[in-house]
Protein backbone atom coordinates (compact mmCIF):
# COMPACT_ATOMS: atom_id res chain seq x y z
CA UNK A 1 0.00 0.00 0.00
CA UNK A 2 1.29 3.44 -0.87
CA UNK A 3 2.56 5.48 2.03
CA UNK A 4 -0.28 7.19 3.80
CA UNK A 5 -0.50 8.75 7.20
CA UNK A 6 -2.90 6.87 9.41
CA UNK A 7 -4.24 8.05 12.69
CA UNK A 8 -5.09 5.80 15.55
CA UNK A 9 -6.90 7.24 18.53
CA UNK A 10 -4.53 6.44 21.36
CA UNK A 11 -4.85 6.55 25.12
CA UNK A 12 -4.12 10.14 25.99
CA UNK A 13 -2.72 11.01 29.40
CA UNK A 14 -5.26 12.51 31.73
CA UNK A 15 -4.93 16.25 31.75
CA UNK A 16 -3.84 17.33 35.19
CA UNK A 17 -5.60 20.33 36.63
CA UNK A 18 -3.12 22.16 38.76
CA UNK A 19 -4.95 24.25 41.29
CA UNK A 20 -2.33 26.95 41.43
CA UNK A 21 -1.84 27.31 37.66
CA UNK A 22 -5.02 25.82 36.11
CA UNK A 23 -3.23 25.08 32.81
CA UNK A 24 -3.05 21.74 30.91
CA UNK A 25 0.19 19.77 30.81
CA UNK A 26 0.87 18.36 27.32
CA UNK A 27 3.01 15.22 27.00
CA UNK A 28 5.67 14.08 24.59
CA UNK A 29 5.78 10.51 23.23
CA UNK A 30 8.44 9.41 25.68
CA UNK A 31 6.16 10.10 28.62
CA UNK A 32 7.82 13.28 29.78
CA UNK A 33 5.76 16.40 30.34
CA UNK A 34 6.36 19.88 29.04
CA UNK A 35 5.81 22.82 31.27
CA UNK A 36 3.22 24.72 29.25
CA UNK A 37 2.70 27.58 31.63
CA UNK A 38 4.45 29.87 29.14
CA UNK A 39 2.29 28.89 26.16
CA UNK A 40 0.62 31.77 24.39
CA UNK A 41 -3.17 31.65 23.92
CA UNK A 42 -2.72 31.02 20.18
CA UNK A 43 -0.50 27.99 20.83
CA UNK A 44 -2.93 26.64 23.39
CA UNK A 45 -5.83 27.10 20.95
CA UNK A 46 -3.91 25.31 18.20
CA UNK A 47 -2.97 22.40 20.45
CA UNK A 48 -6.61 21.96 21.42
CA UNK A 49 -7.62 21.98 17.74
CA UNK A 50 -4.92 19.45 16.83
CA UNK A 51 -6.04 17.24 19.70
CA UNK A 52 -9.65 17.41 18.44
CA UNK A 53 -8.45 16.53 14.93
CA UNK A 54 -6.55 13.53 16.26
CA UNK A 55 -9.42 12.20 18.35
CA UNK A 56 -12.05 12.02 15.62
CA UNK A 57 -12.27 9.45 12.84
CA UNK A 58 -15.10 11.18 11.04
CA UNK A 59 -14.01 12.99 7.84
CA UNK A 60 -16.71 15.63 8.33
CA UNK A 61 -15.50 16.36 11.85
CA UNK A 62 -11.86 16.46 10.75
CA UNK A 63 -12.76 18.93 8.01
CA UNK A 64 -14.63 21.06 10.55
CA UNK A 65 -11.47 21.29 12.67
CA UNK A 66 -9.41 22.21 9.61
CA UNK A 67 -11.96 24.88 8.66
CA UNK A 68 -11.69 26.42 12.12
CA UNK A 69 -7.90 26.57 11.78
CA UNK A 70 -8.17 28.12 8.31
CA UNK A 71 -10.57 30.76 9.64
CA UNK A 72 -7.95 31.70 12.24
CA UNK A 73 -5.00 31.29 9.88
CA UNK A 74 -3.48 34.68 10.67
CA UNK A 75 -3.46 33.95 14.39
CA UNK A 76 -2.76 30.19 14.35
CA UNK A 77 -0.33 30.02 11.42
CA UNK A 78 2.72 31.02 13.51
CA UNK A 79 1.64 28.56 16.20
CA UNK A 80 1.54 25.77 13.60
CA UNK A 81 5.05 26.71 12.47
CA UNK A 82 6.15 26.48 16.11
CA UNK A 83 4.55 23.04 16.45
CA UNK A 84 6.33 21.82 13.31
CA UNK A 85 9.57 22.68 15.09
CA UNK A 86 8.57 20.66 18.18
CA UNK A 87 9.15 17.03 17.12
CA UNK A 88 8.88 15.63 20.66
CA UNK A 89 5.35 16.86 21.17
CA UNK A 90 2.52 14.32 20.90
CA UNK A 91 0.76 16.61 18.41
CA UNK A 92 3.72 16.75 16.02
CA UNK A 93 2.64 14.01 13.58
CA UNK A 94 -0.84 15.47 13.21
CA UNK A 95 0.73 18.89 12.66
CA UNK A 96 2.49 17.52 9.56
CA UNK A 97 -0.86 16.48 8.10
CA UNK A 98 -2.68 19.64 9.12
CA UNK A 99 0.02 21.78 7.52
CA UNK A 100 -0.57 19.90 4.28
CA UNK A 101 -4.30 20.56 4.44
CA UNK A 102 -3.92 24.24 5.36
CA UNK A 103 -1.52 24.72 2.45
CA UNK A 104 0.51 27.77 3.50
CA UNK A 105 3.89 28.17 1.81
CA UNK A 106 5.42 29.26 5.13
CA UNK A 107 4.62 25.84 6.51
CA UNK A 108 6.26 24.18 3.51
CA UNK A 109 9.55 25.71 4.60
CA UNK A 110 9.05 24.21 8.05
CA UNK A 111 8.15 20.83 6.52
CA UNK A 112 11.37 20.82 4.50
CA UNK A 113 13.26 21.34 7.75
CA UNK A 114 11.27 18.49 9.33
CA UNK A 115 12.18 16.24 6.40
CA UNK A 116 15.85 17.04 6.87
CA UNK A 117 16.09 16.56 10.62
CA UNK A 118 13.59 13.93 11.84
CA UNK A 119 12.50 10.36 11.21
CA UNK A 120 9.26 11.77 9.80
CA UNK A 121 10.93 12.54 6.48
CA UNK A 122 8.49 10.54 4.26
CA UNK A 123 5.38 12.19 5.73
CA UNK A 124 6.96 15.64 5.63
CA UNK A 125 7.98 15.22 1.98
CA UNK A 126 4.42 14.22 1.05
CA UNK A 127 2.91 17.17 2.91
CA UNK A 128 5.37 19.61 1.35
CA UNK A 129 4.51 18.19 -2.08
CA UNK A 130 0.81 18.82 -1.53
CA UNK A 131 1.50 22.48 -0.77
CA UNK A 132 3.83 22.91 -3.75
CA UNK A 133 4.81 19.90 -5.89
CA UNK A 134 8.42 18.81 -6.00
CA UNK A 135 10.03 18.88 -9.42
CA UNK A 136 10.62 15.62 -11.29
CA UNK A 137 14.35 16.06 -10.68
CA UNK A 138 13.79 16.39 -6.94
CA UNK A 139 11.53 13.33 -6.86
CA UNK A 140 14.11 11.40 -8.85
CA UNK A 141 16.73 12.31 -6.28
CA UNK A 142 14.48 11.23 -3.40
CA UNK A 143 13.82 7.91 -5.15
CA UNK A 144 17.52 7.01 -4.99
CA UNK A 145 17.65 7.22 -1.19
CA UNK A 146 18.27 4.09 0.85
CA UNK A 147 15.29 4.85 3.10
CA UNK A 148 12.54 2.71 1.58
CA UNK A 149 9.94 4.81 3.36
CA UNK A 150 11.09 7.74 1.24
CA UNK A 151 10.93 5.61 -1.93
CA UNK A 152 7.33 4.67 -1.07
CA UNK A 153 6.58 8.34 -0.39
CA UNK A 154 7.88 9.23 -3.86
CA UNK A 155 5.52 6.68 -5.39
CA UNK A 156 2.66 8.13 -3.38
CA UNK A 157 3.48 11.63 -4.64
CA UNK A 158 3.77 10.41 -8.22
CA UNK A 159 0.34 8.80 -7.98
CA UNK A 160 -1.15 12.29 -7.69
CA UNK A 161 0.55 13.51 -10.88
CA UNK A 162 -1.61 13.69 -13.98
CA UNK A 163 1.04 11.94 -16.05
CA UNK A 164 3.36 10.00 -13.72
CA UNK A 165 6.55 8.58 -15.30
CA UNK A 166 5.41 4.96 -15.26
CA UNK A 167 8.22 3.71 -17.49
CA UNK A 168 10.77 4.70 -14.85
CA UNK A 169 8.71 2.96 -12.16
CA UNK A 170 8.36 -0.41 -13.91
CA UNK A 171 11.43 -1.81 -12.17
CA UNK A 172 9.91 -1.06 -8.78
CA UNK A 173 7.09 -3.53 -9.47
CA UNK A 174 9.66 -6.26 -8.81
CA UNK A 175 11.55 -4.58 -5.96
CA UNK A 176 12.76 -6.95 -3.24
CA UNK A 177 10.80 -5.00 -0.61
CA UNK A 178 7.09 -5.77 -0.44
CA UNK A 179 6.10 -2.26 0.66
CA UNK A 180 7.84 -0.76 -2.37
CA UNK A 181 6.22 -3.29 -4.71
CA UNK A 182 2.80 -2.50 -3.26
CA UNK A 183 3.33 1.25 -3.53
CA UNK A 184 4.43 0.84 -7.14
CA UNK A 185 1.36 -1.29 -7.88
CA UNK A 186 -0.84 1.42 -6.42
CA UNK A 187 0.78 3.96 -8.73
CA UNK A 188 -0.09 1.82 -11.76
CA UNK A 189 -3.58 1.12 -10.42
CA UNK A 190 -4.37 4.83 -10.39
CA UNK A 191 -2.82 5.58 -13.75
CA UNK A 192 -4.13 2.59 -15.71
CA UNK A 193 -7.74 1.48 -15.74
CA UNK A 194 -7.25 -2.04 -17.09
CA UNK A 195 -7.01 -4.40 -14.10
CA UNK A 196 -6.12 -7.54 -16.05
CA UNK A 197 -3.40 -5.81 -18.06
CA UNK A 198 -1.94 -4.33 -14.87
CA UNK A 199 -1.58 -7.83 -13.44
CA UNK A 200 0.11 -8.96 -16.64
CA UNK A 201 2.34 -5.89 -16.60
CA UNK A 202 3.51 -6.70 -13.08
CA UNK A 203 4.39 -10.26 -14.07
CA UNK A 204 6.27 -9.07 -17.14
CA UNK A 205 8.23 -6.36 -15.36
CA UNK A 206 10.55 -8.88 -13.75
CA UNK A 207 11.05 -11.33 -16.59
CA UNK A 208 10.37 -9.63 -19.94
CA UNK A 209 10.97 -5.90 -19.34
CA UNK A 210 11.00 -4.95 -23.03
CA UNK A 211 7.59 -6.54 -23.58
CA UNK A 212 6.37 -4.84 -20.41
CA UNK A 213 7.39 -1.47 -21.84
CA UNK A 214 5.55 -2.18 -25.10
CA UNK A 215 2.41 -3.18 -23.21
CA UNK A 216 2.66 -0.12 -20.98
CA UNK A 217 3.00 2.17 -24.00
CA UNK A 218 -0.09 0.62 -25.61
CA UNK A 219 -2.09 0.97 -22.39
CA UNK A 220 -1.07 4.58 -21.84
CA UNK A 221 -1.91 5.50 -25.43
CA UNK A 222 -5.29 3.80 -25.18
CA UNK A 223 -4.52 1.72 -28.27
CA UNK A 224 -6.58 -1.43 -27.74
CA UNK A 225 -5.39 -3.08 -30.95
CA UNK A 226 -1.74 -2.50 -30.05
CA UNK A 227 -2.39 -3.76 -26.54
CA UNK A 228 -4.03 -6.95 -27.80
CA UNK A 229 -1.20 -7.52 -30.26
CA UNK A 230 1.37 -7.40 -27.44
CA UNK A 231 -0.71 -9.68 -25.21
CA UNK A 232 -1.27 -12.22 -27.99
CA UNK A 233 2.48 -12.75 -28.32
CA UNK A 234 2.53 -13.97 -24.71
CA UNK A 235 0.25 -16.97 -25.23
CA UNK A 236 3.33 -19.06 -26.08
CA UNK A 237 5.38 -17.82 -23.12
CA UNK A 238 7.05 -20.67 -21.20
CA UNK A 239 5.73 -19.28 -17.90
CA UNK A 240 2.16 -20.50 -17.50
CA UNK A 241 1.31 -17.68 -15.08
CA UNK A 242 2.05 -15.18 -17.86
CA UNK A 243 -0.07 -17.19 -20.29
CA UNK A 244 -2.87 -17.21 -17.72
CA UNK A 245 -2.66 -13.45 -17.20
CA UNK A 246 -2.56 -12.88 -20.96
CA UNK A 247 -5.76 -14.90 -21.40
CA UNK A 248 -7.49 -12.86 -18.68
CA UNK A 249 -6.30 -9.62 -20.30
CA UNK A 250 -7.61 -10.63 -23.73
CA UNK A 251 -10.94 -11.63 -22.20
CA UNK A 252 -11.26 -8.28 -20.47
CA UNK A 253 -11.16 -6.51 -23.86
CA UNK A 254 -14.39 -8.25 -24.98
CA UNK A 255 -13.05 -8.01 -28.53
CA UNK A 256 -13.39 -10.94 -30.93
CA UNK A 257 -10.10 -12.76 -31.37
CA UNK A 258 -8.55 -13.79 -34.64
CA UNK A 259 -8.94 -17.49 -35.44
CA UNK A 260 -5.25 -18.35 -34.86
CA UNK A 261 -5.36 -16.71 -31.42
CA UNK A 262 -8.70 -18.31 -30.56
CA UNK A 263 -7.34 -21.71 -31.62
CA UNK A 264 -4.34 -21.32 -29.31
CA UNK A 265 -6.57 -20.41 -26.39
CA UNK A 266 -8.91 -23.31 -27.14
CA UNK A 267 -5.93 -25.68 -27.14
CA UNK A 268 -5.00 -24.36 -23.68
CA UNK A 269 -8.59 -24.93 -22.53
CA UNK A 270 -8.31 -28.56 -23.62
CA UNK A 271 -5.15 -29.03 -21.58
CA UNK A 272 -2.42 -28.61 -24.19
CA UNK A 273 -0.26 -26.40 -21.95
CA UNK A 274 -1.37 -27.17 -18.41
CA UNK A 275 -3.69 -29.30 -16.31
CA UNK A 276 -4.52 -26.30 -14.10
CA UNK A 277 -8.30 -26.02 -13.85
CA UNK A 278 -8.04 -22.28 -13.16
CA UNK A 279 -6.16 -21.61 -16.39
CA UNK A 280 -8.39 -23.84 -18.50
CA UNK A 281 -11.54 -22.26 -17.06
CA UNK A 282 -10.22 -18.78 -17.84
CA UNK A 283 -9.41 -19.89 -21.38
CA UNK A 284 -13.00 -21.05 -21.96
CA UNK A 285 -14.44 -17.92 -20.38
CA UNK A 286 -12.19 -15.77 -22.58
CA UNK A 287 -13.56 -17.53 -25.66
CA UNK A 288 -17.11 -16.97 -24.42
CA UNK A 289 -16.88 -13.26 -23.67
CA UNK A 290 -14.97 -12.51 -26.88
CA UNK A 291 -17.39 -14.58 -28.97
CA UNK A 292 -14.42 -16.42 -30.46
CA UNK A 293 -15.21 -20.12 -29.98
CA UNK A 294 -16.11 -22.57 -32.75
CA UNK A 295 -19.40 -23.99 -31.44
CA UNK A 296 -19.08 -27.27 -33.33
CA UNK A 297 -15.64 -27.93 -31.81
CA UNK A 298 -16.97 -27.37 -28.30
CA UNK A 299 -20.14 -29.39 -28.92
CA UNK A 300 -18.16 -32.42 -30.10
CA UNK A 301 -16.03 -32.78 -26.96
CA UNK A 302 -17.70 -30.91 -24.10
CA UNK A 303 -19.31 -34.01 -22.58
CA UNK A 304 -15.87 -35.60 -22.17
CA UNK A 305 -14.64 -32.80 -19.91
CA UNK A 306 -14.63 -32.47 -16.16
CA UNK A 307 -17.83 -30.95 -14.67
CA UNK A 308 -16.49 -27.42 -14.24
CA UNK A 309 -15.15 -27.34 -17.79
CA UNK A 310 -18.50 -28.71 -18.97
CA UNK A 311 -20.23 -25.79 -17.26
CA UNK A 312 -18.07 -23.24 -19.07
CA UNK A 313 -18.40 -25.16 -22.32
CA UNK A 314 -22.18 -25.04 -21.89
CA UNK A 315 -21.97 -21.27 -21.45
CA UNK A 316 -20.19 -20.98 -24.80
CA UNK A 317 -22.91 -23.00 -26.50
CA UNK A 318 -25.72 -21.04 -24.85
CA UNK A 319 -24.13 -17.70 -25.72
CA UNK A 320 -24.13 -18.86 -29.33
CA UNK A 321 -27.79 -19.91 -29.19
CA UNK A 322 -27.05 -23.66 -29.21
CA UNK A 323 -29.62 -25.62 -27.14
CA UNK A 324 -27.03 -28.36 -26.60
CA UNK A 325 -25.80 -26.11 -23.78
CA UNK A 326 -28.96 -26.90 -21.78
CA UNK A 327 -28.33 -30.64 -22.08
CA UNK A 328 -24.73 -30.18 -20.98
CA UNK A 329 -25.84 -28.31 -17.84
CA UNK A 330 -28.38 -31.03 -17.07
CA UNK A 331 -25.64 -33.60 -17.61
CA UNK A 332 -23.54 -31.84 -14.96
CA UNK A 333 -26.43 -32.16 -12.50
CA UNK A 334 -26.68 -35.91 -13.07
CA UNK A 335 -23.55 -36.36 -11.01
CA UNK A 336 -24.06 -37.48 -7.43
CA UNK A 337 -22.69 -35.03 -4.89
CA UNK A 338 -21.40 -36.67 -1.72
CA UNK A 339 -18.65 -36.22 0.86
CA UNK A 340 -16.06 -37.51 -1.61
CA UNK A 341 -16.96 -35.03 -4.35
CA UNK A 342 -14.26 -32.49 -5.23
CA UNK A 343 -14.75 -28.79 -4.65
CA UNK A 344 -14.64 -28.26 -8.41
CA UNK A 345 -17.51 -30.71 -8.93
CA UNK A 346 -19.53 -29.03 -6.19
CA UNK A 347 -18.93 -25.62 -7.74
CA UNK A 348 -19.89 -26.90 -11.17
CA UNK A 349 -23.21 -28.25 -9.89
CA UNK A 350 -23.96 -25.05 -7.98
CA UNK A 351 -23.11 -22.92 -11.02
CA UNK A 352 -25.19 -25.12 -13.34
CA UNK A 353 -28.24 -24.88 -11.06
CA UNK A 354 -27.81 -21.11 -10.81
CA UNK A 355 -27.60 -20.70 -14.58
CA UNK A 356 -30.57 -22.98 -15.24
CA UNK A 357 -32.53 -20.95 -12.72
CA UNK A 358 -31.64 -17.74 -14.57
CA UNK A 359 -32.70 -19.22 -17.89
CA UNK A 360 -36.02 -20.55 -16.60
CA UNK A 361 -36.97 -18.17 -13.78
CA UNK A 362 -37.30 -21.29 -11.63
CA UNK A 363 -35.70 -21.84 -8.25
CA UNK A 364 -32.15 -23.20 -8.25
CA UNK A 365 -33.29 -26.16 -6.12
CA UNK A 366 -35.71 -27.33 -8.83
CA UNK A 367 -35.43 -31.05 -9.51
CA UNK A 368 -33.61 -32.36 -12.55
CA UNK A 369 -36.82 -33.90 -13.93
CA UNK A 370 -38.71 -30.60 -13.65
CA UNK A 371 -35.98 -28.76 -15.51
CA UNK A 372 -35.96 -31.37 -18.27
CA UNK A 373 -39.71 -30.96 -18.64
CA UNK A 374 -39.50 -27.17 -18.67
CA UNK A 375 -36.78 -26.90 -21.32
CA UNK A 376 -38.37 -29.61 -23.44
CA UNK A 377 -41.45 -27.38 -23.62
CA UNK A 378 -39.83 -23.97 -23.84
CA UNK A 379 -36.47 -24.55 -25.50
CA UNK A 380 -33.95 -21.76 -25.96
CA UNK A 381 -34.88 -18.60 -27.81
CA UNK A 382 -31.69 -17.88 -29.72
CA UNK A 383 -28.40 -16.45 -28.43
CA UNK A 384 -28.63 -15.00 -24.93
CA UNK A 385 -26.68 -12.73 -22.63
CA UNK A 386 -25.42 -14.78 -19.71
CA UNK A 387 -24.89 -13.65 -16.10
CA UNK A 388 -21.38 -13.78 -14.69
CA UNK A 389 -20.40 -17.24 -13.49
CA UNK A 390 -20.97 -17.61 -9.72
CA UNK A 391 -17.83 -19.63 -9.06
CA UNK A 392 -14.77 -18.75 -7.04
CA UNK A 393 -12.36 -18.70 -9.99
CA UNK A 394 -11.03 -15.32 -11.13
CA UNK A 395 -12.47 -15.71 -14.58
CA UNK A 396 -11.85 -12.11 -15.60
Amino acid sequence: MAIRLEYVTGSFAIVAIIAMVALPSFHDRSGGAYSDAALTPDKTELLEAVDAYHRTWQPVEKEAVLASIRDRRAQLGPALTWLLHSPRRAEFEDAIVIAREIGDRAHRVALIEVAATTEHRPAALISADRIEPWSEAELGEFATEEDLGVVCAVLEMLSHREHPPLEDSLRLLTHENESVRTAASNLFDRALGDKECRVLLQLLAGVVPETAKKLLAALRNGEQSDCCAVVETLLDDPKIEIVDAAIAALGSKRKQLSKPVADRIYAIARGARTESMDVRVRALYCLEVTNSAELCDVRNVVRLWEPLLQYFGARILLAGGDEEGIDVLLNVLERTIDDDSSMETREACFAARSLLGSLSSMHASTSLAEWRTYFRSHGLRGAISLPRPPVSFSTN
